[in-house]
């Protein structure tokens, strides 16, 4: 988790995000429940470049919604990387890590159906000869 990534429409969870680095002690253990799935997804590809393999360094901002249940409501890449194949694998990311635990009550606004997040992705480079 690209521009493509959108699940389903965003309804009433975008009105506001929450980040899912947040230091905020009340959603601290769901959000590390929901930072640990991703990351066991999270893929960092290689560009090829002539024979070798490049690791680029760029970074992708995600948001995607949550469906009270923990059912994936969307995703959207709103800050794209310079490379393409980054943004896609972020999208892909968060689809495969779903579904997440359900939102805890008292994280949801009333009347809402989700709770969106927020997510900076960030990729570091290094080199690879192949």
């Amino acid at each position: 988790m690209s521009p493509a990534g959108s699940s389903a429409p965003r309804s009433d969870a975008a009105a506001s995000w929450i980040a899912l680095d947040s230091t905020d002690p009340a959603q601290k253990e769901y959000l590390e429940h929901v930072r640990r799935r991703i990351r066991e997804k999270w893929k960092y590809p290689c560009v090829l470049e002539g024979r070798s393999c490049e690791y680029k360094s760029t970074s992708v901002e995600a948001e995607f919604g949550i469906l009270k249940d923990g059912r994936l409501q969307y995703v959207e890449i709103v800050r794209k990387s310079a490379v393409p194949i980054y943004d896609e694998y972020v999208d892909a990311t968060i689809k495969f890590a779903a579904p997440f635990p359900p939102v805890p009550l008292f994280m949801m606004r009333p009347g809402s159906t989700g709770m969106p997040i927020r997510a900076r992705f960030v990729y570091e480079g290094k080199r690879n000869s192949q």
